[in-house]
């Protein structure tokens, strides 16, 4: 897991590339950085820094796989699913947005 300091570093990065009103959802749904743990099928636990969150999903960045994503959770600090098609933190929210606009149904 890579430290607080350089998660803020990516956001900082990140949140320059948004667009106008990506950027006023991004203001609405993000958080101080949190680290979450994801369990795989209880062998292995990792942690990952939670960004934003939406309901009950989860804008989280994947330092394996350098980047973003998107996924539901159900209980506080717990990531529920592993996924490695992580993207640009732009691309994620974008997404979040199209989805609220209903112009693309997201279902993470």
């Amino acid at each position: 897991m890579i430290d607080e300091r350089d998660i803020f570093d990516l956001l900082i990065t990140s949140q320059n590339n948004l667009r106008p009103s990506a950027a006023r959802l991004w203001d609405a749904i993000n958080i101080h950085p949190e680290a979450w743990e994801f369990t795989d099928s209880g062998r292995s636990e990792k942690r990952f820094w939670v960004v934003a969150i939406l309901g009950r999903s989860a804008v989280w960045y994947n330092h394996i796989e350098e980047g973003y994503v998107l996924t539901p959770f159900s209980k506080w600090e717990k990531l529920e699913r592993y996924e490695d098609a992580a993207m640009p933190l732009e691309y994620v929210i974008e997404q979040l947005l199209r989805n609220i606009e209903g112009e693309q149904k997201y279902s993470p």
